[in-house]
């Protein structure tokens, strides 16, 4: 609970995931109406690309939670070198 008030366990990945899928279900839902409404080829087209952009922006802005992950991992580790050596 500490790590989460001071921000330093974050939560936005898990928001993300979230948001993902109720993308996906939105995706299906446009793509199964814009079938009925429009065209099939349009609606299939929406039903594979929407799901699979949408996948590709989540990732990408997971990513930029993992580089910070990443980076605070390494301030850890060299912190406790320079710990180290200083004693």
């Amino acid at each position: 609970m500490r790590d989460f008030i001071n921000f330093k366990k974050m939560i936005t990945p898990t928001i993300i995931a979230m948001i993902f899928w109720l993308g996906v279900i939105v995706c299906i839902i446009a793509g199964i109406k814009i079938i009925q409404e429009r065209s099939i080829q349009e609606g299939v087209a929406f039903l594979i690309l929407g799901p699979l952009v949408l996948r590709v922006i989540c990732e990408n802005l997971i990513i930029l939670f993992s580089i910070n992950a990443n980076l605070l991992d390494i301030k850890t580790i060299l912190k406790s070198q320079q710990d180290r050596e200083n004693q």
